[in-house]
C-alpha cells in the first residue's frame, strides 16, 4: 500500500501557520485544508483532496513529535476503522485522543451521513483503534479564546455522557484531570474557566440534546467567549 497522505486541517488557530511550516519542512508532500467552516465539512474536503485511500489528519494547533514519521508499518489497515494515535496535552499532562493525529479511510468521510454530533471521530465509524504511540502535542491554548474554547468543548464531551462507547471510569478520570492546570502555561486560567463553563453547559445539554451542535459552531463559541470575556 502507498504511504497515506498527510493533510493539515486548520481554521482560525493563531499558531496554525507556524505549525504548518514545521510540518511541511519535515514532510514536503503534506497538504493543507484551511478556513473551511464546519469540522465535518473540513474533513470531507480533506478526503476529497487526498490522493491516497487512507490519509492522516493533523489539527492546526497540533505539533508533531520529532521522532514521529507517520509510518503505518505493522498496522493492518481496514477501511471501516479509524486509527488514533496518542497526543500529549501539556497544560494538564493528559495523554489520550484529544487533538490527536488520526488516520481515516476516505470512504468513512465521503459517505458519512449528515447530522448533529458531539464528536466527529467517535461517530464516523464503530471501529475505533488506538495506536499506543505519542505522535504529537496539542497547543490549543495559544490565546485565551482558544484555551477557553478547547477546554469548553472537551469538558462538554467528557461530562455529557453522550460519546459513543466511552468508558465511564476513564472519562471521569480525564475530566477530573482537566480541572487541574499547570499555571506556568499562558492562558491556563482560561482553560480552567472553559472546563467549568463546559460542565454548566453539559447540564443544559442533557435536558435538550438539540444543543449539542453548538459546540461545533465556532461562530457561536466566539460569541459566547466575547460575553464571558467582558464579565470575567
Amino acid at each position: 500500500m502507498n504511504q497515506p497522505d498527510i493533510i493539515f486541517i486548520s481554521y482560525n488557530e493563531s499558531n496554525a501557520d507556524k505549525n504548518w511550516v514545521e510540518l511541511k519542512s519535515r514532510f514536503p508532500g503534506a497538504k493543507r485544508v484551511h478556513g473551511v467552516s464546519g469540522i465535518a465539512n473540513a474533513h470531507k474536503q480533506a478526503a476529497e483532496k487526498s490522493s491516497s485511500e487512507f490519509f492522516f489528519v493533523v489539527d492546526g494547533d497540533n505539533r508533531i513529535k520529532k521522532d514521529f514519521d507517520f509510518s503505518v508499518e505493522g498496522l493492518t489497515l481496514k477501511e471501516n476503522t479509524l486509527y488514533v494515535w496518542r497526543c500529549h496535552n501539556p497544560i494538564n499532562d493528559l495523554i489520550y485522543g484529544y487533538g490527536a493525529v488520526k488516520l481515516y479511510n476516505k470512504k468513512l468521510l465521503l459517505n458519512r451521513v449528515e447530522g448533529q454530533y458531539l464528536d466527529l471521530a467517535t461517530t464516523v465509524t464503530e471501529h475505533y483503534k488506538i495506536v499506543p504511540v505519542v505522535a504529537s502535542e496539542t497547543h490549543f491554548f495559544h490565546t485565551k479564546e482558544e484555551a477557553w474554547r478547547g477546554a469548553f468543548r472537551e469538558s462538554v464531551k467528557l461530562s455529557s455522557e453522550m460519546i459513543l462507547r466511552q468508558k465511564n471510569d476513564e472519562t471521569k478520570q480525564r475530566l477530573e484531570r482537566w480541572k487541574v492546570v499547570n499555571p506556568s502555561y499562558k492562558n491556563s486560567l482560561w482553560c480552567l474557566k472553559g472546563v467549568n463553563d463546559g460542565l454548566a453547559f453539559s447540564k443544559r445539554l442533557k435536558e435538550n440534546e438539540d444543543l449539542k451542535s453548538l459546540i461545533n459552531d465556532f461562530d457561536w463559541l466566539k460569541e459566547q467567549f466575547r460575553k464571558i470575556e467582558n464579565e470575567y
